[in-house]
């Protein structure tokens, strides 16, 4: 019996999850169980029949960009939601995401953000001596909303607050090209959450790298920089990894893929099975090298060509000799051990591709 291989390019969202799962695994924090967070991207595609007709791969690169953050898509939470602009879907943070990234940073230990409505006690000064009062009503039905607020506590004990009025937050939301759409419609009280909470950020004694790329993917689903945020020094870094994973698949859209068929040699008869899905090939990491030129190989080349294998690969980088002694598998494996959260090895630094190194090395002396 042998067995032919039949490919086809992944037709699902849940196909794309397949293919790369222990890669999006080994992006995840420790706290957040990949289960758990497919299900969540699933059923947040299944809920919206709207973003059924967007484009397969991007909710998969939308996916992934959460992933990056360790955010999923429970309704309940509020941490991300997957938006619909023309046939493509794209990531957006929700407001509780945020604060979830915010308070990882170790400066911030609480934010909190609520509605005011009319009718409801509130007082707010700025000042010297600011304070915030808010009273809501916890009985019969709210009057209109006039703003919302969000307050930082922070580790020594000090806060700080923010407030902006319901016109306030409209003119936020007339700047953006989600404002008939996604959250926006479904979820106001959330998004005018998000929009104090984001202006209040610029009162955090520090920021981190996930919080920056929250950033910079809500910019990019709603459309516009908020000019009260500064801007990143390093912009745009979430929407390169997004477009990176959509470059890969595109280029490898014919290779993966899934179906084993079995075949016996002397009946012909074919047998049914699924032998699972194949791992994405990662992206050409190698700049692109000048052609050779006609005629003998320089001396330098000669010599470089006839070293042996062993001196060359002792040279090499860490991340070239990484690639040249050890399979993708055995790099996931690594990857996950020692708790590196990159989705391609070709993404990796020179001083994790060396961990990563004399992790297998270990490994594969103790085995010997």
């Amino acid at each position: 019996m042998s067995e032919v291989i039949a490919v086809r390019p992944p037709k699902t969202l849940r196909e794309y999850l397949d293919v790369k799962k222990a890669e999006i695994s080994s992006m995840l924090p420790t706290h957040v169980n990949y289960e758990r967070f497919a299900k969540s991207a699933l059923l947040a595609v299944a809920r919206d029949p709207k973003l059924q007709d967007c484009s397969v791969l991007s909710l998969f690169t939308a996916v992934v960009n959460a992933a990056e953050l360790g955010l999923d898509f429970t309704p309940s939470r509020g941490a991300a939601y997957i938006v619909k602009f023309g046939n493509q879907a794209v990531f957006m943070p929700g407001f509780r995401g945020l604060i979830d990234l915010a308070k990882r940073t170790g400066d911030v230990t609480k934010i909190e953000a609520h509605i005011v409505h009319e009718g409801e006690k509130f007082e707010l000064e700025y000042g010297t001596n600011s304070h915030l009062t808010h009273v809501p009503r916890y009985a019969g039905e709210s009057g209109k909303m006039i703003g919302a607020y969000a307050v930082a506590h922070f580790k020594d004990g000090t806060f700080q607050f923010e407030y902006m009025t319901k016109e306030m937050i409209d003119g936020i939301r007339k700047r953006s090209k989600a404002a008939n759409n996604g959250p926006w419609v479904t979820d106001y009280d959330e998004m005018a959450r998000k929009t104090v909470v984001r202006r209040l950020f610029k009162y955090l004694p520090s920021s981190s790298d996930l919080l920056d790329k929250a950033i910079e993917a809500d910019n990019k689903a709603i459309g516009f920089t908020d000019f009260e945020l500064e801007p990143l020094e390093d912009g745009e870094k979430t929407s390169r990894l997004a477009d990176k994973v959509t470059a890969t698949v595109e280029k490898k859209i014919e290779m993966p893929v899934a179906e084993t068929t079995l075949v016996n040699e002397d009946t012909g008869e074919v047998v049914d099975g699924l032998a699972g899905v194949a791992p994405l090939p990662e992206p050409a990491s190698e700049p692109e090298t000048e052609k050779p030129k006609r005629g003998r190989p320089s001396a330098k080349k000669k010599e470089e060509s006839e070293k042996p294998k062993s001196e060359s690969l002792k040279d090499a980088s860490p991340l070239e000799q990484l690639r040249t002694k050890y399979n993708d598998k055995d790099i996931t494996d690594a990857r996950k051990a020692l708790d590196i959260r990159k989705l391609y090895t070709s993404e990796l630094s020179q001083d994790e591709a060396k961990a990563i190194l004399a992790w297998l090395d270990e490994r594969l002396s103790s085995a010997e």
